[in-house]
């Protein structure tokens, strides 16, 4: 379980430059009142998926996650 399923009013996730690795977690996709994505400066990968329906439902202020491994397109 990720410790981001319970946090369904997240407006911002802001974490660039934190040497974080992996592939995003499922549970970004229930994040519906997130405004501010900056996850930069990772060592992220794998599909932004997660995060299409956020992406497509919202009206993002701010998304970065530049210089990061992830693969596919944004919706």
């Amino acid at each position: 379980s990720c410790v981001l399923s319970g946090l369904a009013t997240v407006t911002n996730l802001t974490l660039p430059s934190n040497n974080l690795n992996g592939t995003l977690p499922s549970s970004l996709a229930n994040l519906f009142d997130l405004k501010n994505v900056s996850l930069a400066n990772n060592l992220l990968s794998g599909s932004l998926s997660p995060l299409s329906f956020v992406i497509t439902s919202n009206d993002f202020t701010l998304f970065d996650v530049a210089n990061n491994q992830f693969t596919g397109t944004l919706p």
